[in-house]
């Protein structure tokens, strides 16, 4: 509250939080939460859009604050790991990325490969699905997936958590706009 009016609500407008860009400058460790390791040495916010440029330090780096971002973007060679984003917009990627946290997926969310690949290891919950975009391969390796999912460029691989594992996706619905299916030695495809 104010002086004036004492039960008021002050909100404040942090013009921060329109994005944050990684430069893992500070060498004592990797947090999301060290205000060193973003450019102007800013605290990151919920909210942001999030961007890590490749050829930056600190490429494995750990989300041990947020709890939700506007969208994601990857250089080459990053492993963010730490507490679940859910995510609101989009992801895009390029080289070969792993994004180990968990993901909440708030609505249908574009995964743009534009090369290399990009890994979701990380748990995967929320009533949002997946549009693949771009030609480079989403792995959705991570469990609890049931959203649908929209292939229109490059190739989507369901991976199990743990090799010859199945990834559970009953209730999901998969549309490819492809010429083929390829499958692995052993996999088949079931209606249910």
């Amino acid at each position: 509250g104010t002086a004036a009016n004492p039960g008021a609500v002050v909100l404040w407008f942090d013009e921060d939080a329109a994005s944050a860009e990684w430069d893992g400058e500070d060498a004592a460790d990797s947090l999301w939460s060290s205000r060193t390791n973003w450019i102007g040495d800013t605290v990151v916010c919920d909210g942001a859009d999030l961007l890590f440029a490749a050829g930056r330090a600190q490429q494995n780096n750990t989300n041990d604050v947020l709890t939700f971002a506007q969208s994601i973007s990857l250089g080459d060679e990053y492993t963010l790991n730490g507490n679940r984003l859910d995510l609101f917009g989009n992801v895009s990627s390029s080289g070969t990325n792993t994004l180990a946290l968990g993901l909440g997926l708030q609505e249908r969310l574009m995964f743009d490969v534009t090369s290399g690949s990009l890994t979701l290891s990380g748990s995967l919950s929320g009533t949002g699905g997946v549009w693949k975009a771009g030609a480079g391969t989403l792995d959705i390796a991570g469990g609890g997936y049931r959203g649908p999912t929209v292939v229109s460029n490059g190739m989507v691989r369901l991976v199990g958590p743990t090799v010859g594992s199945a990834l559970p996706v009953s209730g999901a619905a998969i549309w490819l706009r492809a010429d083929s299916l390829a499958l692995a030695d052993g996999a088949g495809v079931a209606a249910w």
